[in-house]
């Protein structure tokens, strides 16, 4: 059970793309199948997901067409190495027609960072350092340290 002594509070704001309408090598608006195609399902998490989709509707987002900037906070009671996890989910089975997402911006605590993570796409034993374009269905992962460093009073920012 977590107590109420908590080491710190964090913003997040990451900036993902729904890359639907801005892939002119994959389909485009005037092909047969444009209306089949599902705009992407994605958890977003601290240190863990379910693999379960029903477990988690109240935190799953669908990624509408274009930049989709997304922004919560999360509480840290642990020191350590933690890990910002974002899902995407196969709504309907062996779907081909999902687009690929991109990742632009993560914001911690304001601070731009850039946003090389680990990509697993499902399915495949593969893990693709520094990805941040995610064409199929898998999870990724950014991992940071925290909490602030304290030294006499000091504060220094979040690692990652």
């Amino acid at each position: 059970m977590k107590n109420s002594n908590y080491l710190e509070r964090i913003r997040f704001a990451i900036e993902i793309v729904n890359l639907k309408e801005h892939s002119p090598d994959w389909m485009n608006p005037g092909d047969p199948n444009w209306d089949q195609i599902l705009d992407p399902c994605i958890s977003i998490g601290i240190d863990s997901l379910s693999d379960n989709i029903t477990d988690e509707l109240l935190d799953r987002y669908i990624l509408l067409p274009g930049p989709n900037t997304l922004i919560f906070d999360y509480t840290v009671y642990n020191i350590g190495e933690h890990q910002l996890k974002i899902k995407i989910h196969d709504i309907e089975n062996d779907n081909w027609l999902l687009p690929p997402i991109q990742i632009n911006k993560l914001r911690i605590q304001s601070i731009p960072v850039l946003p090389n993570g680990i990509y697993y796409p499902a399915d495949s034993n593969e893990e693709l350092f520094g990805a941040r374009l995610l064409g199929q269905r898998g999870e990724w992962k950014f991992t940071f340290i925290t909490p602030v460093k304290e030294s006499g009073g000091l504060k220094l920012g979040l690692w990652s």
